[in-house]
């Protein structure tokens, strides 16, 4: 799911939670967003979640890392504070690896 948080109202937000959590006993659900109150209900109510940062490096690649939910707890960051970061410094303190998801630049034949 792209951004189900888009187009509705923030109350409904604990419906797509209660949906997601019934969903993850048939399914694997991917979901994207950048609203740190849908963030903080997955965190909150649903087990096992697994969050990744996504970003470019600097040769334009796409990379996703895991984000260390129990770090960003032990520091006491909320999830606004940390989409407000400098990517360099999520990476850097509360990420577990990376890996490259797509790169931007074609291929050159040799």
């Amino acid at each position: 799911m792209e951004e189900p948080e888009s187009h509705i109202f923030p109350f409904l937000l604990n419906l797509i939670i209660d949906y997601v959590r019934k969903a993850l006993d048939y399914t694997y659900v991917v979901m994207s967003t950048r609203n740190p109150l849908l963030l903080s209900l997955l965190w909150d109510r649903v087990k096992n979640v697994e969050t990744y940062y996504i970003y470019r490096d600097e040769f334009g690649s796409t990379r996703a890392a895991k984000l260390d939910i129990d770090r960003i707890a032990r520091d006491m960051i909320v999830v606004d504070e940390l989409l407000l970061k400098p990517p360099t410094e999520v990476l850097k303190k509360y990420t577990i690896g990376a890996m490259q998801i797509a790169k931007s630049q074609p291929n050159s034949a040799s």
